[in-house]
């Protein structure tokens, strides 16, 4: 068919159209039922593929996320009850994901866990494209988990929420040590009174608290400090048991 002159120049101007990538999946949606039946560990490049595309094919509201690590360099002890370790010395080796899928309601949701072994690379690339999902990514105390994906080399999450930073910001100078002081108070006295805020202060911005404020049952609530402690001193090449 013969075009008129402006047509066949428009034509002749065009880009070719680009051809579909080969590396598209045209395979069958991931089973959301055997995703969330249980908590799926991932220690092969193929068990983080899964949990990827199921990530990419479902509705998600939000990602959850926590990591496990240890220290290669011994802590400070700064008082009676804290030890601080050097943030630079941080050894990843487990992050937790949890997809939150809504339903009709607050109530009505339904949750992919996933946890993923931070000591084989070769898992990496799923962690990088979870992260950069446009979907907002939700942490308790987000600085651990920014420290070991610094330390693996791992962007930090396109959005996140931190609802340590939240909780914090809802109680600020409630628990200031002044209140509960009088005029006459001496220095042994207010030293009492300021460890006495701070533990309150930390009790009540932590995980446990908070969940309890909510009405969210914590699954860990008994074992939660047992388990961390597991993990500092679990060794770099140590196999994980099912706990």
């Amino acid at each position: 068919m013969n075009l008129l002159p402006i047509w066949s120049d428009r034509v002749a101007k065009s880009k070719a159209v680009e051809t579909c990538d080969s590396s598209f999946n045209l395979g069958l949606r991931k089973s959301r039922n055997y995703y969330a039946a249980d908590c799926n560990f991932v220690e092969t490049p193929e068990q983080a593929r899964g949990m990827l595309e199921l990530a990419q094919q479902r509705p998600l509201s939000h990602i959850g996320f926590d990591t496990e690590f240890r220290y290669g360099r011994p802590g400070i002890r700064i008082d009676k009850s804290k030890i601080r370790f050097d943030p630079l010395s941080i050894e990843p080796l487990l992050m937790s994901l949890a997809l939150v899928e809504p339903g009709r309601d607050d109530r009505d949701f339904r949750l992919y866990s996933f946890v993923v072994d931070l000591r084989n690379p070769d898992l990496y690339f799923a962690i990088k494209e979870m992260l950069s999902l446009p979907v907002p990514c939700c942490a308790h105390f987000a600085k651990n988990e920014l420290f070991c994906l610094w330390k693996l080399g791992l962007p930090e999450p396109r959005m996140l929420w931190d609802t340590f930073i939240f909780e914090k910001l809802l109680s600020l100078g409630r628990h200031h040590h002044k209140y509960n002081l009088s005029r006459e108070s001496e220095d042994s006295e207010l030293v009492k009174v300021k460890e006495q805020a701070e533990e309150k202060r930390e009790f009540g911005l932590s995980l446990v608290a908070t969940c309890q404020r909510y009405g969210v049952a914590h699954g860990m609530e008994g074992e939660k400090k047992r388990l961390q402690d597991a993990f500092l001193a679990q060794h770099h090449y140590m196999p994980f048991s099912a706990e």
